[in-house]
């Protein structure tokens, strides 16, 4: 129950005597176990004109933290004409998801007198970076870390005068990411207005003197804003953020550091799509995509792998939901060139996981043009490419991308169904949701979960359209009424409509089949009340629902005249 620290010799320190220092500050903490190692990391002679090597680093690093049976690494370097001590932190890559150990963004420069607080926020940091570090393995760092964390702040409320100002600023970044860490714990919008808070605090102090500690703060700050998104509101805080990210990107410049330029590129693409779909914007899901477009320039598949396919998915999405939003049927099938130009890149036993993942996006947005252009033939290559899909996705590993992949599926198979008249393929698409919702419980993910039962209505509906099985209506009302216990009209309206709509559509159906009046009245009852909802902010919707609506009232007047 103990963090444990290992402590190689640090550079510049002939004696060894700032390592004890640092050790002792350390272990004055009773939960922190540290080591000290004697050697150098790595050896000295083999660095290029005495600068530190971070490869080398991690090369040794890591062997060192796992011969140890440490959890992290504490390291650096004495800079004795500016009284220093440089450290940075390595988290075992054996207790993450790295494949290197996980090195913090940057130096923490401490006075090398280190007085008692110094000492305190020391461990703090340590801990800190531990918690941000593990996610796996039975000890966890985050108690410890929520205990000392008042020390590190206090620390940066009122600094020493022998404590540099970019040690200060790296501090000040620790408190963001803990504030943000806590939040993401909790999920307490408290918690989220007191990271912002954090964030607006380290951007302040660097602004004018740190242009690199600036532009993190402005990533991190972009990011929490972004938790406050509600697809269903029109929240301006997103366009707080595409400024927020922008400024990042001209601190870094493309030229300067093309990388971190292109990560905030991509993510200020992000938002803009977010707004493109959220206020029905085309134009800010054309600048999305050209975001993108900018973002892949620098991040291409052999320099950045998992960010490469994260954007490329992101470019489909949002060509995607512009063809929606124009109803531009080029540009939705933009949306599956873009992945298909990707795939010719990915080579299935090399890239496995890329490969299912955008394989995976390409199934479920050929299924998604099927069902908005009410055409057969993208959706049967669909169930070849999500059955493929399926084949590289462990279940065990990767439960979430395999219920998505499931759903998808199921999407495919039910309109393939109900387009070729065939139960049978409609039974499988109902089998396919119950298996994705194996995965996408209520409690676990409950917006997937309701995305899925109301999936499943549909189907149960078409079952009963196709088979002439009445009790397949009755599940087709069971299910999605369970979806509606999750979107609600306040906090889902728009969802709420769409599966007010299927509700109905369930009703009348079993009301024409068994010749029920009263259902289609409920129907129609149904009909009206998701009409009022979308009248004005959905057109497209409005215009479904009242064609249905219409529908259904001339059923109810010919079961009237007979």
């Amino acid at each position: 129950d103990m963090l444990k620290v290992i402590l190689p010799a640090l550079f510049g320190d002939t004696d060894n005597t700032v390592q004890s220092r640092v050790s002792q500050a350390l272990a004055a903490t009773d939960e922190i176990h540290v080591t000290t190692l004697p050697g150098l990391l790595p050896p000295e002679d083999v660095l290029p004109e005495g600068e530190i090597s971070f490869p080398l680093t991690e090369e040794f690093g890591a062997g060192f933290l796992q011969d140890e049976d440490a959890h992290i690494m504490v390291w650096g370097e004495v800079l004795e004409e500016e009284a220093l001590v440089r450290l940075r932190f390595f988290v075992n890559p054996h207790l993450s998801d790295e494949d290197s150990p996980l090195k913090l963004d940057d130096w923490l420069e401490l006075p090398l007198d280190m007085p008692a607080s110094v000492g305190k926020t020391l461990s703090a940091v340590t801990a800190a970076a531990a918690a941000h570090g593990i996610n796996q393995g039975e000890y966890s760092p985050m108690p410890l870390a929520v205990t000392l964390f008042p020390d590190m702040e206090a620390l940066t409320e009122d600094p020493p005068e022998t404590l540099s100002r970019s040690g200060l600023h790296t501090l000040l970044y620790f408190v963001v990411r803990m504030r943000k860490l806590f939040f993401l714990i909790s999920d307490d919008n408290g918690d989220l207005a007191a990271a912002m808070g954090a964030c607006y605090h380290l951007m302040e102090a660097t602004r004018e003197e740190n242009p690199e500690a600036f532009a993190r703060g402005c990533m991190q700050y972009g990011d929490i804003l972004l938790e406050f998104d509600d697809p269903d509101e029109d929240p301006t805080y997103l366009d707080t953020a595409v400024e927020i990210y922008n400024l990042a990107r001209n601190v870094y410049g493309r030229d300067e550091q093309p990388e971190k330029w292109a990560d905030a590129t991509y993510r200020m693409g992000y938002v803009l799509g977010r707004i493109g779909w959220n206020r029905g914007e085309p134009g800010a899901s054309e600048a999305a995509i050209d975001a993108f477009e900018d973002a892949l320039s620098i991040l291409t598949k052999d320099r950045a792998k998992r960010n490469w396919v994260d954007i490329i998915e992101a470019t489909s999405r949002v060509y995607m939901e512009l063809g929606r939003m124009t109803q531009d049927i080029d540009a939705m099938w933009q949306s599956t060139s873009t992945l298909d130009s990707a795939l010719a890149q990915v080579k299935r036993d090399e890239d496995p996981e890329e490969w299912a993942a955008l394989t995976l996006r390409l199934g479920a947005t050929l299924s998604n043009i099927g069902e908005e252009t009410k055409t057969l033939e993208p959706n049967q290559r669909p169930i070849r490419v999500l059955k493929a899909a399926l084949t590289s996705i462990d279940r065990e590993a990767d439960p979430e991308s395999w219920s998505d992949a499931k759903n998808c599926l199921g999407m495919a198979l039910q309109f393939v169904g109900d387009e070729c008249n065939d139960p049978q393929t409609i039974r499988n698409a109902i089998a396919a949701y119950t298996d994705a919702l194996t995965v996408r419980t209520r409690d676990e993910f409950p917006t997937y979960w309701a995305d899925t039962m109301n999936n499943m209505g549909n189907g149960y509906r078409n079952l009963g359209e196709h088979s002439g099985d009445t009790g397949a209506f009755e599940q087709a009302v069971q299910a999605i009424e369970k979806a509606l216990t999750v979107r609600t009209r306040d906090a889902q309206p728009f969802n709420w409509a769409c599966s007010m709509n299927n509700l109905a559509l369930a009703h009348a159906s079993a009301g024409k089949q068994i010749g029920d009046a009263e259902r289609l009245r409920r129907a129609v009852s149904i009909f009206q009340e998701a009409l009022n909802q979308t009248a004005e902010d959905s057109p497209n919707v409005a215009h479904t629902i009242r064609h249905n609506m219409r529908r259904t009232e001339d059923a109810l007047s010919k079961f009237g005249r007979h």
